[in-house]
């Protein structure tokens, strides 16, 4: 059984959000998703519950790569 995942920021193109109202809708700063999407840092636990809800996508479908 092949396994699919997605981007943080595909997941929030696929939603219909840009970065600006993803970050309104969680109460954090645009960078924060900015850094999110880049890999340079990752939410925590209850900012991620909150990104998948708002995304409408399972938590296991999520990639998170570093790219430090």
């Amino acid at each position: 059984m092949v396994k699919y995942s997605i981007s943080m920021a595909a997941a929030r193109l696929n939603a219909g959000l840009t970065q600006g109202e993803l970050a309104e809708k969680l109460n954090l700063s645009k960078q924060t998703i900015i850094n999110w999407e880049a890999g340079n840092s990752f939410p925590d636990p209850a900012h991620f519950i909150a990104f998948c809800k708002i995304c409408k996508v399972p938590a296991d479908l999520i990639l998170f790569e570093s790219h430090k």
